[in-house]
């Protein structure tokens, strides 16, 4: 067998949400729905991109704190344990990235690098295999905060002591990686499991 050509890489970066695992918001907002009687479209408006979301991403309220948050801006009484598995219950797998994955870590250190929260993390992390076989995690709740702020990035890098132009980074983002680019990552935008492959495959780093 010929030898491996030398990676330009020592780590990757990789997002988890509607990369590994595509998800769905509305999913939930229609379960909330049932449950207050606002329209799945006016709770999303009301929940997602403002600061209760940003702040629970950021790690400064708790779980707990977030749920009685909901509850009050929905007007809605629902127990704790029903809003979690609500909140949470969003994500499938993408099988193929799931193989790729696997097989760049044979030879590479992987990081998912996420925008999320302990409510959705806990839950990928307990029902998807994928997500404990990668085992490294820089999470923005854990962080203090979110991407595209580059401490979220070096964060990585510190933990991994990897080079900035030594670094792939995949996000489905392309305003995150066009962030990491100008930071000196190599940046991938992500927009499907066949072009994924197509650019892997062109750098060299599916080799088994």
């Amino acid at each position: 067998m010929a030898a491996l050509t030398p990676s330009p890489f020592s780590l990757i970066l990789l997002d988890l949400g509607n990369v590994i695992l595509p998800f769905d918001l509305r999913i939930a907002m229609r379960k909330f729905e049932k449950e207050c009687g606002i329209p799945s479209e006016e709770i999303f408006h009301k929940l997602m991109g403002r600061e209760l979301d940003r702040s629970f991403e950021n790690g400064k309220i708790t779980p707990q704190m977030f749920y009685e948050n909901v509850k009050k801006e929905l007007r809605m009484e629902i127990s704790y344990d029903r809003f979690v598995t609500i909140w949470s219950d969003i994500f499938s797998e993408n099988e193929k990235v799931s193989a790729l994955v696997r097989i760049l870590k044979r030879r590479f250190p992987l990081v998912i690098v996420s925008n999320t929260n302990p409510l959705h993390f806990e839950f990928v992390f307990r029902n998807f295999p994928i997500v404990r076989e990668i085992g490294q995690f820089v999470l923005s709740y854990e962080v203090g905060c979110r991407k595209p702020d580059p401490k979220i990035y070096q964060a990585a890098l510190d933990r991994f002591g990897a080079a900035l132009h030594k670094t792939l980074y995949i996000d489905d983002l392309e305003k995150f990686v066009e962030a990491g680019r100008q930071l000196g990552f190599y940046g991938i935008h992500f927009t499907g499991s066949d072009q994924l492959e197509r650019e892997l495959t062109d750098l060299g780093l599916l080799m088994s």
